[in-house]
C-alpha cells in the first residue's frame, strides 16, 4: 500500500431504508407472538377430545411459520444494512497536505493565515463598529453646546 497526500472530495452511502424494514418486521412478530399466545390460552382451556382443538393447533403452526419468515426477513434486512455501499473519492493535489512541493504548500498555508486572519479583523469590526458609532455619537451628543445649555439647565454649572 502506498501513502498518498489527498483530500476527501466526495462521499456517498447508496442502499434502502432497511432499519425501518427491521423494525416494522419485529412489531409483526410481537402481533403474530400475541395471537399465538391468545390461541395457546384458548387451546389450554379446551377440552381433550374437542374437535376445535386440531384447527387451532393448524393455526399456531400457521403462526410459527409466519415468525419464521419475519425473523428471516429481519436477518435479511440486517444483512442489507450491514453491507449498504459506501464509495469515497479522494483527489491527490491540493488541500493542506504536506507533498512534494515544499514551496507550494508553504505559500499555501500562509495564504490560507493572512485570509483566516483577515476575515477575523473584519468580523470584529463588523460586530464593534456599530457600537463604536453609537459611543462617538453620544460623546458628541454630550459635547454639542446646544445640548450643553440644555445640560446645565437640568443639572447645574459643572462643578471645578
Amino acid at each position: 500500500m502506498q501513502k498518498a497526500a489527498g483530500k476527501l472530495v466526495d462521499s456517498e452511502i447508496t442502499g434502502e431504508d432497511a432499519a425501518a424494514k427491521i423494525s416494522a418486521s419485529q412489531q409483526r412478530s410481537q402481533s403474530i407472538q400475541s395471537q399465538i399466545a391468545e390461541l395457546e390460552r384458548k387451546l389450554a382451556a379446551m377440552k381433550p377430545n374437542d374437535p376445535e382443538r386440531e384447527t387451532l393447533r393448524s393455526e399456531i403452526a400457521k403462526l410459527r411459520g409466519q415468525i419464521t419468515q419475519e425473523k428471516s426477513a429481519q436477518a435479511d434486512s440486517a444483512e442489507q444494512l450491514a453491507n449498504t455501499p459506501m464509495s469515497f473519492n479522494y483527489r491527490g493535489e491540493g488541500g493542506f497536505a504536506f507533498g512534494n512541493n515544499l514551496i507550494r504548500d508553504a505559500a499555501h498555508a500562509g495564504w490560507i493565515s493572512m485570509t483566516t486572519m483577515m476575515s477575523t479583523v473584519l468580523l470584529g469590526l463588523a460586530y464593534g463598529m456599530p457600537w463604536a458609532v453609537l459611543g462617538l455619537g453620544l460623546i458628541l451628543l454630550w459635547r454639542w453646546r446646544y445640548f450643553a445649555k440644555l445640560r446645565r439647565k437640568l443639572f447645574g454649572p459643572p462643578a471645578d
